[in-house]
């Protein structure tokens, strides 16, 4: 759900700490992909996080099926 917080998205250690596994080790092919098409990226600095591209927030429906 936090790929719906255009601006936010994912964080990293966050999601290891709520599930106890990295979201790259649970859904590296997924993250791929998706990357690749410009669907997501990866925001580095204080916090990594993950997050959509504006292309991906014009088909985050599509988006979101892969993680669910």
């Amino acid at each position: 759900m936090g790929l719906r917080l255009t601006d936010e998205g994912v964080s990293r250690a966050d999601f290891k700490n709520r599930f106890g596994v990295d979201m790259e080790d649970k859904f590296q092919s997924e993250i791929e992909r998706l990357t690749t098409l410009d669907l997501l990226e990866w925001e580095t600095g204080d916090c990594e996080r993950l997050r959509l591209t504006p292309k991906g927030r014009l088909l985050g429906n599509q988006v979101f099926v892969n993680f669910v």
